[in-house]
């Protein structure tokens, strides 16, 4: 992996003590230094914290969010029921559908 594709979702998030806004902050930062950057919404919790007002609101919305970090099996998650999951999963489907640009873009670069 070159640095200039470098994800900053290892650099994670938890909702609490690292916000999805501060990882935003910081991908901006280096997008600015010429470090090209993706980043996904969300954190160990679900509901999941965001940007904007929604999971799909920030995917559609700010180019550098390809989609959605969520724990599932991690001691920290919220234990998402599986009905859920399929329902949080069909909503950016729909939604990445509409966008396909964006996963044609992130498979050029990462492919």
């Amino acid at each position: 992996m070159q640095v200039s594709q470098l994800s900053l979702d290892y650099w994670g998030t938890d909702g609490y003590t690292r916000s999805t806004k501060e990882l935003f902050a910081k991908a901006k930062e280096l997008t600015q230094k010429g470090v090209h950057t993706y980043i996904l919404t969300g954190s160990y919790a679900y509901p999941s914290n965001t940007l904007t007002s929604s999971v799909e609101d920030d995917i559609v919305f700010i180019d550098s969010i390809l989609g959605v970090k969520l724990a599932l099996s991690d001691h920290r998650s919220s234990h998402i029921t599986e009905d859920e999951l399929i329902h949080l999963a069909s909503r950016i489907t729909c939604q990445m559908s509409l966008y396909s640009w964006k996963t044609s873009k992130f498979n050029n670069s990462y492919g």
